[in-house]
């Protein structure tokens, strides 16, 4: 507040977290309309729709509905209008299930992700165990720079990860960490995938 800041609180994985309580956000503490928050309805009730939610100060609310006016109008009527009849068709606590549902299926992905990493990974790399999302971040051992590993052995055979340049502000440094998701793939898919990260010239 002393340097008259604004938060942006982008936190799109908020309804996927594996906690006993949801974690406390920056809008909850927030006294003084400096927090502009960020929600994603594609992550909890379907990818396709592309919606997400702003949750700030009126005037702030404002300045960005002026914006959006001049640039992209509006997002899909069509997804708008399915959200619509949706939640004026789901009570609180149908929603309040649908999130809890959703929960359990991403911790049960993420149990199985974990599961095959520590079987085929343990000794040659590092993990999070994450408390929510969908993903994994890992710390490849004895590689000096993953987007060989990621090139070679998992994207020239159709496995999709994310060398950790990708989250750095200098791309042209060496990276040893990549992201791996467990939201799509199936555990056969994802014990393929750890057995191509862990070829022989890598242990």
């Amino acid at each position: 507040e002393s340097y008259n800041f604004l938060i942006l609180e982008d936190d799109p994985y908020s309804f996927v977290h594996f906690l006993d309580k949801a974690p406390t956000t920056f809008l909850e503490l927030d006294t003084k309309g400096r927090v502009i928050r960020l929600d994603s309805i594609s992550k909890v009730i379907s990818p396709g729709l592309r919606l997400g939610v702003v949750t700030a100060h009126k005037e702030i609310i404002k300045k960005l509905t002026a914006h959006m006016e001049t640039t992209s109008i509006h997002p899909s009527s069509l997804s708008q209008m399915l959200l619509y009849k949706l939640l004026n068709a789901w009570s609180v606590d149908k929603l309040q299930k649908h999130f809890n549902d959703v929960q359990r299926f991403y911790r049960s992905r993420r149990d199985v992700m974990l599961s095959l990493i520590e079987k085929h990974l343990t000794g040659l790399a590092e993990w999070n165990v994450p408390k929510g999302g969908m993903f994994v971040w890992m710390k490849v051992n004895k590689v000096k720079d993953v987007m060989e590993l990621a090139d070679k052995e998992c994207i020239s055979q159709g496995i999709f990860v994310i060398p950790g340049h990708a989250f750095n502000y200098d791309r042209s440094k060496p990276e040893q960490h990549i992201r791996l998701s467990y939201s799509y793939a199936t555990p056969e898919e994802i014990d393929k995938v750890l057995v191509l990260s862990a070829p022989p010239h890598y242990i």
